[in-house]
């Protein structure tokens, strides 16, 4: 969308990589990146305290830019994040205790198949 070069050549990058994504992926990525341009044109010009530039507001808006969307509070992705991170630790602890779980069942199995009380394996002290 940014393209610096001819004309050309941003069509031949848009059809290759509409190829490789498909038109529907390719849309969305089109519609997502647009929102994004037009929401940092809006922050820098408010930091700026300037005017946004229009032409690059009305070019993201046709390229399907959502006119309703708004910054991500910083807070609220640290907040995010950090209970992505939470559900990472806690499904990682779930699958350590699974495999310790599973080696105990294995253990255990393994007892049974013991004779008669034995606590040895089989053949080991045998004379």
């Amino acid at each position: 969308q940014r393209c610096r070069g001819p004309t050309v050549d941003k069509e031949q990058i848009s059809n290759l990589l509409q190829e490789h994504l498909g038109a529907e992926e390719f849309q969305r990525l089109s519609a997502a990146a647009a929102t994004r341009r037009m929401l940092l044109e809006l922050r820098e010009a408010h930091t700026e305290e300037r005017e946004p530039e229009l032409d690059l507001i009305l070019e993201a808006l046709a390229q399907g830019a959502n006119a309703n969307a708004q910054e991500e509070d910083e807070d609220e992705t640290d907040e995010e994040d950090a209970e992505d991170e939470e559900e990472d630790a806690s499904m990682e602890e779930d699958e350590a205790q699974s495999e310790s779980e599973d080696k105990a069942n294995d253990d255990v199995s393994e007892e049974d198949d013991r004779e008669d009380g034995e606590t040895e394996p089989e053949g080991e002290w045998d004379e």
